[in-house]
């Protein structure tokens, strides 16, 4: 699926007219930062991605533009468990590396950087990014890079690092949508630590604030799976296929048919 869809992203973005101003313009910055909240909300409906392609050109600002297409490539990249296509993540560097050069030392544009490497596991390239965004003395009050500390110590498995990132990154929040994306990743780091438990109480949260989300569901079904709770697990992935009909929902469906 991750190849189809970066294709069709790269389709569209070969048929917009992207702006032709290099130049950071006031407001700019917000636009930007808009789309990425959109970003963050993804769950695998493809038109969330072509909304925030729309949000990007709107900044008026190529190099924004482009980290926004990087952003949302990147995305669209993804695969189950965690995991990016190699040659996406290749494409989605291509394409931050020429915002870089448009805009550089630009904290808000950087911060991709770090994350491109997170997704492909990279993990001394992230810190060396990481370490090098946060001698700005604004990076710990920047809600994305906070997002972005958060990602790779929940990727490592450090709680304690996990804990203190989710209070920065709840500090620095300055909406709704970006509350949700905190709970989000730090709900993710009990599923990918197998604290399944755990994660079933912060996911059946989340559920009340975004019953819409197929791949919620399915963590969950997944985790009530991994307990051998099979009632549970099967209510869960209904949930999920009902609003999405995606590869790891059904390979979940036949799981639980042999149960």
């Amino acid at each position: 699926m991750s190849d189809e869809q970066s294709h069709y992203i790269l389709q569209l973005a070969h048929q917009i007219e992207w702006p032709s101003n290099r130049e950071i313009l006031p407001g700019s910055q917000a636009v930007y930062e808009q789309g990425l909240d959109l970003l963050n909300t993804y769950r695998g409906y493809p038109q969330v991605l072509v909304e925030a392609l729309q949000v990007f050109r709107s900044t008026n600002a190529l190099p924004y533009a482009l980290s926004g297409l990087a952003a949302t490539l990147s995305l669209s990249s993804y695969i189950p468990n965690n995991n990016y296509e190699p040659a996406g993540l290749q494409e989605v560097l291509r394409w931050l590396k020429l915002a870089q050069s448009m805009a550089p030392d630009r904290l808000e544009i950087d911060c991709q950087e770090a994350l491109i490497y997170i997704q492909g596991r990279q993990f001394d390239k992230a810190r060396q990014a990481l370490d090098t965004l946060g001698q700005d003395p604004q990076s710990a009050k920047y809600f994305f890079f906070c997002t972005a500390e958060l990602s790779y110590w929940s990727r490592l498995g450090n709680l304690l690092k996990v804990q203190s990132w989710r209070d920065k990154a709840q500090a620095a929040a300055r909406n709704t949508m970006q509350e949700y994306y905190v709970r989000h990743i730090f709900a993710a780091f009990f599923l990918d630590n197998k604290l399944y438990l755990d994660y079933i109480k912060a996911g059946q949260e989340l559920t009340r604030l975004s019953p819409g989300d197929p791949w919620l569901w399915h963590n969950l079904s997944e985790a009530h799976y991994q307990l051998r709770q099979i009632p549970e697990a099967g209510f869960c992935n209904q949930r999920a296929l009902s609003l999405l009909d995606f590869g790891a929902a059904r390979q979940m469906r036949e799981l639980l048919r042999r149960h």
